[in-house]
């Protein structure tokens, strides 16, 4: 498990750049969700402390996150593993979710891992109140997919 940073958990809200002219739909949230999640659990392996850190060495990171990702057939275990860990007091936490164009999702946990899955997602951390900017849930989805070694999702049937 990763080294504990020195700074603990804090609160950081995630800004979804979207207008959204109808309901989010619960699939397209909730594996935004699934894969943040994951690559969340990643940046916790790599031990990182500082945010500013992960902004000055984003290409170097980002080489590093995406190590146990090259084999295409081990990232959808890789990545449901990571899904699945416990990660104790780090833990990704969601304390409200506030759909009001833009979608907004504040959260708690440590700056560093989630400032380097927000730029895995196509996002850009802001340090001034803490308030992260997401790219819309679908380029965020293609985003996090690519850098987890995922294929992309296969179209999802209608049901009858």
């Amino acid at each position: 498990m990763p080294v504990q940073p020195a700074i603990g958990p804090q609160e950081i809200t995630l800004q979804v750049q979207e207008d959204f002219d109808t309901a989010v739909g619960s699939w397209e949230l909730a594996h935004f969700l699934y894969l943040l999640r994951a690559a969340y659990a990643r940046a916790l392996e790599l031990g990182l402390h500082d945010s500013d850190d992960v902004l000055q060495n984003e290409h170097y990171l980002t080489t590093q996150f995406k190590k146990p990702f090259y084999a295409p057939t081990e990232s959808a275990r890789e990545v449901a593993d990571l899904f699945s860990a416990d990660l104790g007091e780090n833990e990704l936490r969601f304390r409200r979710i506030s759909y009001s164009s833009p979608l907004e999702i504040t959260c708690v946990c440590l700056a560093a891992a989630l400032t380097l899955a927000v730029i895995l997602s196509g996002g850009k951390a802001q340090f001034m109140g803490f308030r992260f900017i997401l790219p819309p849930l679908g380029t965020g989805i293609k985003s996090l997919r690519d850098a987890l070694g995922l294929s992309p999702p296969t179209r999802r049937r209608r049901l009858k």
